[in-house]
This record gives structure tokens, C-alpha cells and sequence, in this order.
């Protein structure tokens, strides 16, 4: 029953410019997005703006790194592991490492400031933890070991912390192997986060909700761009999209209008 938005495919940034017109001469469209927008995608973050396909309206994701360049924590592609996989309709396909995909999605729902689908992605980490141990008894520590070597540490340790508390996912990391990865935060901070991420990752129903819910997306709103850029970068952005962005896109909907309203 998991269904999927879009696509994402990871090239090294130098190609990134020629591997985007081979898409847009295959059928491939840009996603409309402004001038501003277009710069902010090129220049700060770690994917080019999205290419729809003009007939399936399938949405790929063109990457050159799994983080923005912005954030302190983005590692070196170059580091990346990466396997062959064989499918019949389509061949060889070159993906991320079983270890490397799954701090993949470690990192991303943990460094994310909007968490719609939090539970599903939660549950996405769990049954990849389950599927690759079941497959290699020494995935767990070769996990760690991954984590390390990408500087993405932190990021394991709250997929394994709550992957434990809300989902009671053993995993079989050892407490020593935990406490290699452990970030250290402070008792407050990690209470702050508990707080967050246990109502966060409840059910999206009536009946888990409450005022604790919308505070805690209030909060890792903040703590997700200030883990995406400093503030020198983050407040000139966030003041862009609350005043200058909503009235470019009202003129573009007022044109818009104009250019479809019929002669009579």
C-alpha cells in the first residue's frame, strides 16, 4: 500500500546541467517556479528545481548531494556507496548502498522542516531497518560504521531513537554501537525533541490530536531551516517568501487572468 510522489535520482553536480537537458529533450518539463525560486534551487540547495513528464505527470528529483551545500552537515557525494540492481523491463540500475539509502532517509526526515507524512516516512526507516538486517546479519554495524564515515551520525541516532519509541524497533544495535553514534545533546534539548517528534509521529486522526501537535510543528518548522542554512542566509530568505514572493505570484494570477479573460 505505499505509494510514492516522485522520483529521485543522484548525479555528481558537474553533469547535473547536461543530464537536465537530456531529460527536458525526453519529454520532460520544468516545474513553474520563480526567478527567485530557480536561484535559490541552483545555487543553495542540493537539487535542481523539479521536471514533470508531459504525459505520465511523473515528478523527478535531480540531485547532486542529499543536503543542501548550506547546511553544516551536507557530506562529500564522492563518499557515497553505491550498488548495481538488475530489472527486467529496464536493466542495470546504480543505487545507494543498503546502508547509504537508509541514512538517507534517516537524514532527510530528520533534517526536514514540514512532516505531513511523518509517521509514513518513520515507518519507511523501520521496515528498511527490518528488511536489510533480515538480509545481512552484520548490517547494524556496518550501518554504524557508514554513518560515521558520511558525518551523518545524529541523524541515525534520532531514526533509531524513534523508530524505538513509537514503532518498538529493536533494530539489534548493541548499546556500545548506540553509544558511538550518540550526538551527546543536551538533556533539554533532547527532552525538546521527544516532545516534538513522539507528536509528530502520532496518527494524523482526531483523536491523536491536539494543542501539542501544532506547537510541534511550529518548532521543527524553525529547527529545519536553521539546520538548512545560517541565519545570515535564512532570515533574507524567510522574508523574501513572506512578503515579496506571495505578491510576485499575486501579479503572475492577475496576468494570468487578464490573458484568458475573453474579448467580447
Amino acid at each position: 500500500g505505499r505509494t510514492f510522489s516522485d522520483i529521485d535520482i543522484l548525479v555528481a553536480r558537474p553533469d547535473a546541467s547536461s543530464i537536465e537537458f537530456g531529460l527536458l529533450i525526453n519529454g520532460w518539463t520544468r516545474v513553474f517556479v520563480d526567478d527567485y525560486d530557480q536561484r535559490y534551487y541552483r545555487e543553495w540547495m542540493h537539487e535542481i528545481p523539479p521536471l514533470r513528464h508531459k504525459d505520465r505527470q511523473t515528478v523527478i528529483d535531480l540531485h547532486h548531494n542529499i543536503l543542501p551545500p548550506t547546511n553544516k552537515d551536507s557530506p562529500r557525494p564522492d563518499k557515497f556507496c553505491h550498488q548495481t540492481v538488475h530489472r527486467p523491463e529496464v536493466g542495470d540500475i546504480q543505487v545507494l548502498a543498503s546502508e547509504d539509502a537508509l541514512i538517507h532517509s534517516a537524514t532527510h526526515l530528520f533534517s526536514e522542516s514540514e512532516y505531513h507524512n511523518g509517521l509514513r516516512d518513520l515507518s519507511d526507516i523501520d521496515l528498511l531497518l527490518k528488511h536489510f538486517s533480515a538480509q545481512n546479519p552484520e548490517f547494524t554495524s556496518q550501518l554504524i560504521t557508514r554513518a560515521l564515515t558520511l558525518g551523518l551520525a545524529k541523524y541515525l541516532y534520532l531514526a533509531l531513537r524513534y523508530t524505538r519509541l513509537v514503532l518498538h524497533n529493536q533494530s539489534g544495535i548493541t548499546s556500545q554501537q548506540e553509544h558511538q553514534i550518540n550526538p551527546n545533546f543536551s538533556p533539554l534539548y533532547l527532552k525538546l525533541l521527544d516532545f516534538c517528534f513522539l507528536n509528530i509521529f502520532l496518527p494524523d486522526h482526531s483523536t491523536s490530536r491536539s494543542w501539542r501537535l501544532p506547537l510541534a510543528k511550529f518548532i521543527l518548522h524553525i529547527r529545519g531551516h536553521l539546520i538548512r542554512m545560517p541565519l545570515k542566509m535564512l532570515i533574507p530568505h524567510l522574508l523574501h517568501k513572506a512578503f515579496i514572493t506571495p505578491f510576485h505570484e499575486w501579479k503572475r494570477q492577475r496576468q494570468l487572468a487578464t490573458e484568458q479573460k475573453p474579448i467580447t
